[in-house]
């Protein structure tokens, strides 16, 4: 790709003085959509491609304002904003830093709304699936900040990988709640998600467990059970094995009598069971969570975090 490789070599400097050389290049009216037969690359892309240094941001902001288009698709699958998100290295889990933080910010203000409802044809994950691989907090709350509209914002909340899992559910899945960084950062996803309209009670396809079924069975996060409830989650909803995650609480306190997290749970459930409004349905958690224990099969912990190809 001879025609690229000046741009190329401008970008893939990382220099402020390839910075100028990138500036002058882009005033003689060099092509700034052009794509790499072998990758479908765009200059856009292959500037989110490079390590990350002070001048990061700048170079993609430059190649935007020089009429970049952030639309563009590459032989991957992916847009320079996807690109972004997912981050170059499989397996590596960290946040966005402050320079690529900018470049998505001024991703996100460039590209139109429906293109930011996109998917990787290969993981069908879409840009909140990625960012919750990340666990970035962050990201997520930036790319839900950026879809004014409420039916955009409602698919990209919802859609499901081919697992089964929405942004939610994804979350319950890979993060973890052991250590206090770990469980902020997953409670801090989880509260972003609900807040932009994240359904409390989603269930995975395999086994129709919800949220509340992995905080009881798996993560045993007060901060978490607290967050769900307050957001509606529904305590008696039955996953495939017709058991309920007030059921399932009941059953781990009489395995683990003297854990007093379920002792607290059960608690807290049944003070909200007695402050509900009555009517059909009313008093049923407290009854069942009152009811002799029956045999429930134990919940799959959560996978170690990986990145999708």
């Amino acid at each position: 790709m001879p025609r690229m490789k000046p741009m190329l070599n401008a970008i893939k400097g990382r220099t402020e003085n390839h910075q100028k050389c990138l500036k002058l290049l882009l005033e003689r009216g060099t092509d700034v959509n052009a794509t790499s037969m072998s990758t479908g690359m765009t200059y856009l892309h292959y500037a989110i491609a490079q390590e990350f240094w002070p001048g990061y941001a700048t170079t993609v902001k430059m190649l935007l304002e020089a009429n970049a288009d952030p639309s563009i698709v590459d032989n991957a699958g992916h847009t320079p904003l996807a690109m972004l998100i997912k981050g170059q290295s499989p397996g590596q889990v960290r946040p966005l830093g402050q320079e690529e933080r900018e470049a998505l910010t001024v991703l996100l203000n460039r590209n139109p709304i429906h293109q930011i409802n996109v998917r990787n044809p290969h993981s069908r994950e879409n840009l909140l699936h990625m960012a919750v691989r990340r666990q970035d907090a962050y990201t997520l709350e930036a790319v839900l900040g950026r879809c004014t509209y409420s039916e955009v914002r409602g698919r990209l909340v919802s859609e499901r990988t081919p697992q089964g899992h929405t942004p939610l559910l994804l979350i319950m899945n890979i993060c973890h709640f052991t250590t206090s960084k770990a469980a902020g950062v997953a409670l801090r996803m989880l509260e972003v998600l609900l807040e932009h309209g994240a359904d409390a009670d989603d269930a995975d396809t395999r086994r129709g467990d919800t949220a509340l079924h992995f905080i009881i069975g798996v993560h045993r996060s007060f901060e978490a059970l607290e967050l769900l409830l307050r957001h509606k989650a529904n305590a008696l909803k039955r996953n495939t094995r017709h058991v309920c995650p007030c059921a399932l609480l009941r059953d781990k306190a009489h395995d683990y009598p003297y854990d007093p997290w379920y002792a607290r749970a059960i608690m807290r459930l049944c003070e909200l069971d007695e402050a509900s409004t009555p009517g059909p349905g009313s008093g049923q958690v407290a009854a069942i969570l009152k009811a002799p224990r029956r045999a429930s099969p134990e919940m799959t912990p959560p996978q170690s975090p990986t990145r999708s190809s």
